[in-house]
């Protein structure tokens, strides 16, 4: 049997009656920067609204009279019931300061109508789409429900200082401790203070310069060393791929040796049983199914701490193998990704290190900058850090930098901690270069690309 949505027909009167009687009430006025037409059931009284709120933002007379006469003018006195409808709703108003309590009455039922309205639309899809499909269209809608959240009060600067004194004192008594997560780079850490704990971190570089392994080396740092909970989204890598790569970093042992399985002596071996014991009892857990999308990673994150507790760190490898929503161009696919995942790091208060693919013109010879990513704009908009990893030998064999692993931050929203990191590979992952080290290795390159003097002949 058909049932009518929930609405409440004398609260949407009331509201409007309020609106005709003294739009300039402050209790109106917060009653138009709070509702949205879609809120009312009826559509007459969606009309309304919506001719009301453009005459208010036009500093226009609004009562009875004015309003017919502008739906008149636009076409729509008919759809809105008239005149007679219009001039029997002042009566429903029982009084102006009620007006906010009956928006947030009138509000609450427009979210349960938008919930069943979901819900139902899950039911005619379910046996159409894929139930991954299914998932993200269900999360989509909710998400679009929840931000038109428009009666939220905003919060006085103060609340958020609650504990702030107290962290701040912890702080100073450990030594200006890292206040984010410690990723196992002693120079990156300083820099940014750790990776922010609701932070969107970019990884991007080449192909062959190092993302993955630099990825590797904060992860085996955060989930080995440091025993926190760690997820790693690897859409590029097979499973036995991913386990060999950490084995490798945690033994020392050669990947190549590891992969063909010749010139393995006792050592190699016995780093092998230990490199073994350190990956088995970290807190590195591992995904790679491949095309995965955000509502999908969403999903497995939230299951993953309902069972396991609080996420350290989460990694994703890489942006341009994930599933993309539809959209009219990639541009736009991948903006509605970014904006996702900083969305899933504020509420899991989880930073989460997203690898991308740096552009063809990172080829060049250049060092890369921030125009350097595919579609950067909105990966450079929603990302807190963007990291690059360089090689320069990839792309000049005759470097004086041979063997060094560059790790430029080009944006830190918060730590202005822009400069370049410079390291070499020990053991499958990275260990820093000195300072003297780095300036002697810097100044040989510098001269060595500095065009040669001419000097003046003589007569």
């Amino acid at each position: 049997m058909f049932k009518e949505p929930p609405h409440n027909q004398n609260a949407e009167k009331a509201i409007l009656g309020a609106l005709l009687t003294d739009s300039n009430n402050q209790s109106c006025r917060q009653t138009l920067d709070m509702m949205d037409s879609s809120a009312f059931y009826l559509q007459s009284n969606r009309v309304i609204f919506d001719t009301i709120k453009r005459m208010s933002q036009d500093d226009l007379h609004i009562d009875t009279i004015t309003v017919t006469e502008k739906l008149k003018a636009d076409g729509n006195e008919n759809i809105s019931g008239g005149y007679f409808y219009i001039s029997e709703l002042p009566r429903a108003v029982t009084s102006l300061a009620l007006t906010t309590v009956h928006v947030n009455l009138v509000n609450k039922i427009a979210t349960t109508r938008e919930i069943i309205t979901t819900a139902q639309q899950a039911i005619e899809h379910s046996e159409n789409l894929d139930p991954n499909e299914l998932i993200e269209m269900i999360e989509n809608n909710l998400r679009a429900i929840t931000s038109k959240d428009t009666g939220k009060e905003v919060s006085h600067i103060s609340d958020f200082g609650e504990n702030w004194a107290d962290k701040l004192d912890e702080r100073v008594n450990s030594g200006g401790a890292i206040s984010g997560l410690e990723t196992g780079i002693p120079e990156l850490d300083e820099r940014l203070s750790g990776f922010d704990l609701e932070g969107l971190i970019v990884l991007a570089g080449r192909p062959s310069m190092g993302k993955t392994l630099m990825a590797q080396t904060i992860m085996d740092f955060v989930g080995g060393k440091a025993q926190k909970n760690c997820l790693f989204f690897s859409m590029e890598m097979s499973d036995k791929q991913v386990y060999e790569r950490f084995i490798s970093k945690a033994s020392g042992v050669c990947p190549k040796k590891i992969r063909s399985g010749k010139g393995l002596d006792d050592q190699d071996w016995g780093r092998l049983t230990n490199g073994m014991g350190y990956v088995n009892s970290s807190k590195i857990f591992v995904d790679t199914d491949a095309k995965l999308s955000v509502a999908q990673i969403r999903a497995r994150v939230r299951r993953h701490a309902s069972k396991n507790g609080n996420i350290g760190l989460i990694v994703i490898d890489y942006l341009g193998l994930m599933a993309m929503p539809k959209a009219a161009s990639l541009t736009i696919s991948i903006g509605e990704v970014t904006s996702a995942l900083k969305s899933l790091a504020k509420e899991m208060k989880t930073p989460i290190l997203l690898l991308v693919q740096g552009s063809r013109a990172m080829d060049k010879g250049g060092r890369p900058v921030m125009s350097d990513l595919k579609d950067s704009s909105s990966i450079e908009a929603d990302a807190d850090v963007v990291l690059f990893v360089h090689r320069q030998e990839v792309l000049d064999p005759d470097t004086e930098l041979k063997g060094v692993t560059e790790l430029i931050i080009a944006k830190d929203r918060h730590n202005d901690g822009n400069g370049t990191i410079h390291l070499t590979k020990c053991s499958g992952g990275f260990m820093e270069i000195s300072e003297q080290e780095v300036a002697e290795m810097v100044h040989r390159e510098e001269t060595k690309n500095q065009p040669p003097q001419r000097g003046y002949a003589r007569r």
